[in-house]
């Protein structure tokens, strides 16, 4: 509750959230209305849900929260810093040899690129997807295991050695490097284990808290399509940006530069 009047008035200070939400009281000079909108609606769900509940919806949006940071930081680091505008099309289809090289990047590529970007982004795409089946067929499946039925074993098999195999491509693309004060160490296998234990923990809890938790995504995403993006100060520098661009560079190469 103490930080939330000063997220407020960060993220409508910054388009995403209603204007009125970063107005300062001039006496005070702090947010006055983010300080009374949090305290009342605290209050309401204070009234609402019990105890319980409300801890369960403060664990998930923060187990949430943590994955999204996981993923962040491997979308981030294994990003191309200086895409291109355009790329010339392929002429040929690469072959599998070729494919093979790419996606376990044998030619020892030392700097991210588009390409690789797009591998380690659909390796993670993997990875997510692979982690989700194999904590709810844990979760939901814990006294078959115990049995030793031989189904969910290898079913939890397949997606343990999908996860190792997606994990292992995404260690080989190329990191940026970009000098930072503070790098996470031991990429990729330090994000994928939180985003694993965040997700287990995740499918630990009931079906009413996701139920809940859904109705209030879909609340914020209302909000944040319909307002915060045609609203985001950092959306309208991109479009100005964009505007601003001299038109030759989004207009492809003369046909001579394009002949093998």
């Amino acid at each position: 509750m103490f930080p939330l009047p000063r997220v407020l008035y960060a993220m409508s200070h910054d388009g995403l959230l209603f204007e009125f939400l970063c107005s300062i009281h001039p006496g005070t000079l702090t947010p006055l209305l983010a300080t009374l909108c949090s305290g009342i609606f605290a209050g309401i769900m204070a009234a609402i849900f019990n105890v319980d509940q409300l801890i369960d919806m403060m664990s998930i949006g923060t187990l949430l929260a943590y994955t999204i940071v996981a993923i962040c930081v491997l979308i981030l680091r294994y990003r191309d810093p200086n895409p291109v505008m355009y790329e010339q099309p392929t002429v040929d289809r690469p072959s599998a040899m070729a494919s093979i090289k790419d996606v376990f990047n044998l030619t020892m590529i030392k700097y991210p690129s588009r390409s690789s970007e797009n591998i380690s982004c659909w390796a993670l795409a993997i990875y997510i997807v692979a982690t989700a089946g194999l904590c709810v067929t844990l979760v939901s499946a814990e006294d078959a295991l115990v049995e030793g039925q031989a189904g969910v074993i290898v079913l939890m098999c397949c997606l343990a050695a999908v996860m190792v195999i997606t994990v292992f491509i995404v260690h080989r693309q190329p990191q940026a490097q970009t000098p930072l004060a503070f790098k996470v160490p031991f990429l990729p296998l330090l994000p994928c284990i939180s985003i694993l234990i965040n997700f287990y923990l995740m499918c630990k809890l009931d079906i009413n808290t996701w139920i809940r938790f859904g109705v209030w995504l879909f609340i914020g995403m209302m909000i944040y399509i319909f307002y915060s993006i045609p609203n985001s100060v950092e959306g309208m520098k991109s479009r100005l940006a964009a505007n601003a661009m001299p038109t030759q560079v989004k207009t492809p190469p003369p046909a001579e530069s394009t002949r093998i």
